[in-house]
């Protein structure tokens, strides 16, 4: 055993040990697809989890200490928007197939690999280039496709065979789709000169018999090369999922609340007419946010004889098809399923509309949506007419069987995750600055805790929803997340506006292992900008919360921002990490300008006077001896 792998194992023991003293049951490294680093000699410029360098970066999240890793959603994503939110809820991102794992099964030339490299040129090196990656993609995996066609064996056909005859309910629409899209040269179905909607799809959202074998028949080959692709995607991620199991690793997926225009276009008896789904102002965006997203129409959640209907099939089959390829699920925007914001579809402006808009079952008695009237679940005495309707005590009162009828879609998802195995601790539910009282409600009947972005505590504010210290053991707790500026850029920012001094107060009080030490500790914190974010890193560990999230660009200490909600720029989603990631790691630790999670760790164990005892001051003292050495080391080695 050489000296790196020596040090890594001393170091996870530490931290293990660290976590468990703490009651930390999982520490999650979270980050999307395109940010996975550039694979040298071989890059397309989109990263992938499945490429070698994919497998590098996740070994190396195990042997920093984490043990789970948080994807985005994994769907296809159109040409012209990268945004995963807006990706297919069935069929696999064909962007994230690894493109040298092809090579070393055979199906792609490496030359073919390499000339796409050569041409993708230089670009932002710490960018994805996303419109190149969906070009290159496309001519790689149609060369791959033809060749698994041409020489796969009898066993890989049968595979390939049986995973269509399985996946047949959606991969049939879904590849058709993208056909029509390739026939027209248009991607947005609402932009074809015919539709095709009401001749190829019945109320059961399959292909009607006879449509199907004109469909199939008209566009064979482009059918069995989508499916192709997608066998191979399946493919890539059950054997990641096999690699993350086997380094010790929970596995984690994104279920976001909107879909992909083929979904639409597939499922559009679903949805509830003159109606869209979006977020009402917040905190954080104050105009709100008009997502255009379709809002599932409540008459269908039960049919006529009590049994589920066609809604609640339909988002059975969606967590089913989750929990087939994750250990537990990020439910995105949960509203959405309990009670969504929803708004009129004939306003012309989108931002009056969505500020204007109410809550879909909570609306009784709205003059400007009288059309919600007779799906309210709330009544006119359950409300608060001294609150803004989007506000969380709009309801302030419920029954049981009100709560069960607003729980109906949460149910579905509760069940599939016992049909399948799974810890309900391992249901995240994106629940930020607002938790309207019907949702509280229902995360309550199965105890599931809420999001903690610490980032955005008000500290004038001590009953602040954000504060570390309101945290519950079921909350899970982070910096910062897709949406936030890195906290190395709000650091800055502070620093520029005179807002680090009560930072280090608050993180001062919360740390100081005794009030003697908070003047002490405060002096420390603001001896450098950086010594706040680790302040602010330690402090997740001090709350009661057993679950913490760390977002890539803060653990890797970006100062860029990822993605800036309710704006349309060539930057969101296109940050990724470079080839050489463990160094730029290890450099910026050195320099305090990357989370140290050793060094967290012990401030943590002090301010909970768990270093008190023998074993744990000798665990303090060795951590902040690892805070240090981590960055001189040349890497953490992954254990292979």
């Amino acid at each position: 055993m050489g000296a790196n792998d020596t040090f890594t194992t001393v170091y996870r023991q530490h931290v293990e040990a660290a976590l468990h003293r703490l009651g930390i049951r999982v520490l999650v490294f979270a980050l999307q697809d395109p940010s996975f680093p550039v694979l040298p000699g071989a890059d397309t410029g989109r990263g992938s989890p499945y490429s070698a360098a994919g497998l590098r970066l996740l070994r190396f999240a195990r042997a920093l200490g984490f043990n789970a890793v948080q994807f985005g959603p994994q769907g296809e994503t159109p040409r012209g928007n990268a945004s995963p939110y807006d990706s297919t809820i069935f069929s696999r991102s064909t962007l994230s197939i690894a493109l040298d794992r092809l090579v070393d099964e055979g199906l792609l030339r490496p030359e073919t690999l390499e000339r796409i490299a050569r041409q993708r040129g230089e670009g932002a090196p710490m960018r994805t280039q996303y419109t190149y990656a969906v070009t290159a993609h496309r001519a790689a995996l149609t060369e791959a496709a033809a060749a698994f066609q041409a020489q796969a064996s009898d066993p890989e056909r049968e595979a390939l065979r049986r995973f269509r005859e399985a996946h047949w309910s959606w991969l049939a629409s879904d590849a058709l789709y993208e056909a029509l899209a390739e026939t027209y040269g248009e991607e947005d179905f609402q932009r074809w000169p015919h539709r095709h909607v009401g001749q190829l799809f019945g109320a059961t959202h399959a292909l009607a018999p006879a449509q199907s074998l004109l469909a199939t028949r008209a566009h064979a080959p482009r059918l069995d090369r989508y499916v192709c692709l997608q066998y191979f995607a399946h493919r890539q991620h059950a054997s990641l999922r096999s690699a993350c199991h086997r380094l010790g690793l929970t596995l984690y997926g994104d279920m976001a609340i909107g879909m992909s225009l083929r979904d639409v276009w597939r499922y559009r008896t679903l949805f509830l007419d003159g109606y869209a789904l979006g977020a009402p102002p917040s905190r954080t965006n104050p105009r709100g946010q008009p997502w255009g997203y379709p809002v599932l129409d409540p008459k269908q959640y039960q049919d006529t004889d009590g049994r589920p209907g066609p809604i609640r099939r339909f988002v059975a089959a969606r967590i089913d098809k989750m929990l087939d390829a994750y250990d537990g699920v990020r439910i995105d925007h949960p509203h959405g399923l309990v009670c969504p914001w929803v708004y009129r579809t004939d306003i012309p402006d989108a931002y009056t509309a969505v500020q204007t808009g109410a809550r879909l079952f909570s609306s009784p008695d709205v003059p400007e949506h009288p059309a919600l009237a007779h799906l309210a679940i709330a009544a006119v005495a359950d409300l608060n007419p001294a609150c803004a309707r989007y506000a969380d005590g709009w309801v302030h009162t419920l029954g049981s069987a009100q709560i069960e009828r607003y729980a109906l879609l949460f149910d579905e998802i509760v069940a599939a995750i016992q049909r399948h195995g799974a810890l309900l601790d391992d249901l995240q539910v994106e629940v930020l600055s607002t938790l309207p009282y019907s949702l509280a409600c229902v995360l309550a009947r199965y105890g599931l805790g809420r999001y903690r972005v610490t980032q955005k505590a008000n500290l004038d504010d001590p009953d602040d929803v954000y504060r570390a210290e309101h945290a519950e053991p079921a909350d899970w707790v982070m910096l910062g997340n897709h949406d936030t500026p890195p906290i190395w850029q709000l650091v800055r920012n502070w620093a520029r506006t005179g807002g680090l001094a009560a930072q280090a107060a608050y993180l001062a009080q919360r740390l100081a292992p005794q009030p003697s030490a908070v003047a002490a500790l405060q002096q420390e914190i603001l001896r450098r900008p950086e010594r706040v974010a680790l302040a602010k890193f330690a402090d997740l560990f001090v709350s009661r919360a057993r679950q913490v999230v760390v977002f890539f660009t803060d653990l890797f200490g970006f100062t860029e921002d990822y993605n800036v909600p309710g704006t349309v720029h060539a930057n969101n989603w296109s940050l990724r990490l470079p080839a050489d990631f463990e160094r730029l790691y290890h450099e910026r630790v050195a320099r305090g300008a990357a989370l140290n999670l050793p060094a967290a760790l012990a401030l943590a164990l002090e301010a909970r006077g768990l270093a008190t005892d023998e074993t744990g001051a000798r665990l303090a003292a060795e951590l902040r001896a690892l805070a240090v050495a981590v960055g001189t080391v040349a890497t953490v080695v992954p254990a292979e």
